[in-house]
């Protein structure tokens, strides 16, 4: 390496520098794939029935923010005679929904959580290719 005299920039042995890299470099290599040979009726048919499980994955938000609401609403109002009900009806009405409520969102919480991952999907799709070549055999 040249000695920095002050004047300009420094030299840089770039060689020494590319061989130092390429002697402290490790490669890791991992090629190993699986091919999933699968028509196409078969992928749309897997792919539609994951793309309604997500939807059902995130289901759980209308009830809860029902489930919310109603809770507020019960705690802070002061239920009165109106639209021909009586108070206490009103009260149990608030009640009852509530109780709905909190029954639907445990109900859609539970399915959330068993939704299939991008994993199930994959081995879906290589079980209908194993399906195929069976049938083709």
């Amino acid at each position: 390496m040249a000695e920095n005299t002050g004047v300009g920039p420094a030299s840089i042995d770039i060689k020494s520098i590319a061989d130092q890299i390429a002697r402290d470099t490790k490669v890791h290599m991992n090629l190993g794939q699986d091919a999933i040979v699968i028509t196409e009726d078969k992928v749309r048919l897997v792919l539609m029935n994951h793309l309604d499980r997500v939807e059902m994955k995130r289901s759980w938000f209308t009830p809860l923010g029902l489930l919310v609401a109603i809770v507020v609403a019960f705690a802070s109002a002061t239920f009165h005679d109106a639209l021909g009900l009586k108070q206490a009806t009103w009260e149990a009405i608030f009640v009852l929904a509530g109780f709905v409520s909190f029954v639907w969102t445990i109900l859609t919480v539970v399915v959330a959580l068993r939704s299939p991952s991008i994993d199930d999907v994959v081995s879906e799709m290589k079980r209908e290719a194993n399906a195929m070549s069976d049938r083709a055999a």
